[in-house]
């Protein structure tokens, strides 16, 4: 090889490097000294061979570039199907949440009638309690014996038949008032609980009258049972007391005193017991003592213990001691003792209403000391 075909190839391969300038390799040739038809015809030689390579690299890969073509073609008619079941599920989504949203707030605004609902139920039928637990304690109130039934049973009767019959109309008079008096302690609950409602407002004036007619008739029946029977005895001993005050005339005193309990009317009761039955009886036994010369501090307290141990107070110490025993000691009553609502409402305590209130001597002291 001659040194211009050496220095040509040299030239040729120089161009066919990858960062090779067209100026700078045309200079280059130029300033070695070849000729232009020896670099041209180098340029062809170097272009037939590029030719046949790219033509014989196209000739190789065709195929595999024809199945990429095809599979690329499918492929993006699948792809352009999916978006469009893609869009199509994205607008179908869209209407069944907006259907959803509706129906959840149905369901919320459903929900929240269904809560007033319950709740104007439970209004209704605590308003049905009430009218039932008043009408329930009228029924009772407007069945009560006339006064003379009560006047002849408390006069006491001269045969053991009309004795019998007398402290049975007692007895019976005493459990329709117990009977009444658990309606009136249900009615008076029912009512705190409806204080709030229109309706039951309206008949608040009708429980207030049904409880005082009640607490009149409790009266009425407590004097004629502490009427039955009473009379004086020799001595002021208290244990003969005890044996003038018969087991069921106590039992029946007993039984009206926690039927004032269940009505709630425990101050009422006291009341009555000391201005009705207590100062009447009580009072002129003092004036007649205190008219006495002789008469001092010592024997005024004498006659109030005497008042207080004697037969006409004994049914009421003896009724309120049993059940003041019987609610510290259930268990050596026999069973649960007797708890009042108002009891319950007051702590709990089973305390009979003048234990609750205060102890039965102290009841006769009041009437002492304001005289």
């Amino acid at each position: 090889m001659s040194a211009a075909d050496a220095t040509a190839d040299t030239t040729a391969s120089g161009y066919a490097a990858s960062n090779v300038s067209a100026r700078a390799w045309v200079r280059a040739a130029r300033a070695s000294g070849i000729a232009l038809p020896t670099l041209q015809a180098d340029l062809r030689n170097q272009q037939q061979a590029l030719d046949s390579s790219l033509t014989e690299a196209v000739r190789t890969e065709m195929p595999a570039l024809l199945e990429i073509s095809k599979s690329v073609s499918s492929t993006e008619g699948q792809l352009r199907t999916l978006c469009a079941q893609l869009e199509a599920h994205r607008s179908s989504a869209a209407e069944v949440a907006e259907g959803i949203g509706s129906r959840l707030q149905e369901f919320e605004a459903a929900f929240e009638e269904r809560a007033a609902l319950h709740q104007l139920s439970d209004q209704i039928r605590l308003l049905q309690r009430l009218a039932e637990a008043l009408r329930n304690l009228e029924a009772l109130l407007s069945a009560a014996p006339s006064p003379h039934i009560r006047d002849a049973a408390a006069m006491g009767a001269s045969d053991a038949s009309a004795a019998s019959a007398a402290s049975a109309a007692l007895e019976a008079d005493a459990l329709r008032l117990l009977r009444a008096s658990s309606e009136c302690s249900r009615l008076l609950l029912l009512k705190r609980r409806t204080a709030e409602m229109p309706a039951a407002q309206r008949v608040a004036n009708r429980i207030d009258e049904a409880r005082l007619a009640l607490l009149g008739q409790l009266c009425a029946a407590l004097e004629a049972v502490m009427r039955a029977r009473v009379r004086p005895l020799a001595s002021g001993d208290r244990a003969a007391a005890d044996d003038a005050v018969p087991d069921s005339q106590a039992r029946l005193v007993g039984a009206l005193l926690w039927a004032f309990g269940e009505a709630e009317a425990e101050a009422e009761l006291v009341q009555w017991v000391r201005s009705q039955w207590v100062a009447p009886r009580l009072v002129p036994k003092l004036q007649a003592a205190a008219a006495d010369p002789a008469a001092s501090l010592h024997s005024l307290a004498a006659v109030l213990l005497a008042f207080v141990e004697g037969p006409e107070f004994a049914p009421l110490a003896r009724a309120d001691a049993a059940a003041a025993a019987a609610a510290a000691a259930p268990a050596a009553a026999g069973g649960r003792a007797l708890v009042s609502t108002s009891a319950v409402q007051n702590g709990g305590a089973a305390l009979p209403p003048l234990a609750a209130m205060a102890p039965a001597h102290l009841v006769c002291a009041g009437p002492w000391t304001e005289w």
